[in-house]
């Protein structure tokens, strides 16, 4: 799974006038400033904003807000009842050409970032591909394991808690043509060492939702992984967290809610981006 290329920047362009001060700055669009202003003025907290109430949240003049308040409008962004201003849903559609151009490792970044500071352990995503799992994000908090997992790193799905995900969520044929030549090579006294038992951890991760290893890879290292599914429900990626000497109950109890819910945020803005590719025009 490759990340989108970035389009050449036009020549004219220079790389630095976004350090500069805009009061100097010759390129600058001010006016272009003061209309995004107007736009961020609008919060959850609130969606309906008088003039004057806009005018002390940016600190524009009302001449200026008028304006592009008329602007917005006739643009059909911004919608009025002849006091009140809200935003419109076009508003969307200036999110829709960033969100088009992230990769899946750019959308997942962010929330593994926090889960990595939620639980203050390393975290990972991996994607499947055939056999084996490739790492497509990392964020390291302290090193847990042995092996040096980067990005690109490829490993063998059985042998891991996120392969597992994949392999469980395989239909039963292919599921059995999957593991029917596995090699085990095991690296702990606690590592899968038959077909059968690999069956039955399988068997348990389709059930549970989720995937544990527990010192399998090094020993005092739990593994816990969910899955990240799309629109259909299939599963197209795993985030996993690696524990050092962490108790059985500790690691479910204190990191399984929080890999859930970084998996769960993940599938919204994997949904979002691809209901938004859809309606972004071509």
């Amino acid at each position: 799974m490759g990340t989108n290329q970035i389009d050449d920047i036009d020549a004219t362009d220079t790389s630095g006038a976004e350090t500069e001060d805009p009061a100097t700055d010759r390129n600058f669009v001010q006016s272009l400033e003061r209309g995004l202003s107007v736009i961020r003025a609008f919060e959850e907290a609130r969606p309906s904003l008088t003039m004057t109430e806009i005018a002390r949240i940016t600190g524009l003049h009302r001449g200026a807000i008028r304006r592009l308040l008329h602007t917005l409008v006739q643009l059909g962004y911004v919608q009025s009842d002849g006091k009140n201003y809200t935003l419109r849903p076009r508003i969307l559609e200036l999110g829709y050409s960033y969100m088009a151009s992230l990769s899946f490792p750019e959308i997942a970044r962010v929330h593994l970032e926090r889960l990595a500071a939620e639980v203050d352990e390393s975290v990972s995503m991996a994607v499947p591909d055939g056999a084996e799992i490739v790492y497509v994000g990392r964020i390291t908090v302290r090193r847990t394991l042995t092996v040096d997992i980067t990005i690109g790193s490829r490993w063998p799905a059985h042998e891991t808690s996120i392969g597992r995900l994949f392999l469980a969520d395989l239909a039963e044929p292919d599921l059995r043509a999957s593991i029917a030549d596995v090699e085990f090579h095991p690296r702990t006294g606690r590592s899968v060492r038959t077909l059968d038992d690999l069956r039955a951890i399988i068997d348990k991760v389709r059930a549970d939702g989720y995937s544990v290893m527990d010192e399998e890879t090094e020993a005092a290292v739990r593994s816990i992984a969910v899955p990240v599914r799309n629109h259909r429900k299939q599963v197209v990626a795993g985030i996993n967290v690696a524990i050092r000497d962490a108790g059985p109950r500790r690691s479910l109890e204190e990191f399984l809610p929080a890999l859930r819910r970084a998996g769960e945020e993940i599938e919204h803005d994997i949904a979002a981006s691809v209901t938004m590719k859809a309606k972004s025009p071509r």
